[in-house]
């Protein structure tokens, strides 16, 4: 059950890029609960009473493949004008 990920553009423009300090540490990412929004199957709830959320990176990187194509096409079709 292999299938191509429709519409990557439009859900990686859904996404907000933050910088955020924890721990005194500077440091960049999403929010975990507003990516759950646009692509629920990237974030982890964890199993403690807190169920704090966080975003498997490594997901996204599909997601960012098929939106980069998609651009790639779009410059290739207004280049070709």
């Amino acid at each position: 059950n292999i299938e191509t990920i429709e519409n990557g553009l439009a859900k990686v423009n859904e996404l907000r890029g933050v910088s955020y300090s924890k721990d005194n540490k500077k440091s960049i990412g999403v929010i975990a609960q507003e990516v759950e929004k646009v692509l629920p199957e990237i974030v982890i709830t964890g199993k403690t009473e807190e169920k704090l959320k966080s975003v498997d990176y490594g997901r996204l990187t599909a997601v960012l493949i098929e939106a980069v194509k998609e651009l790639s096409a779009r410059v290739k079709e207004l280049e070709g004008k």
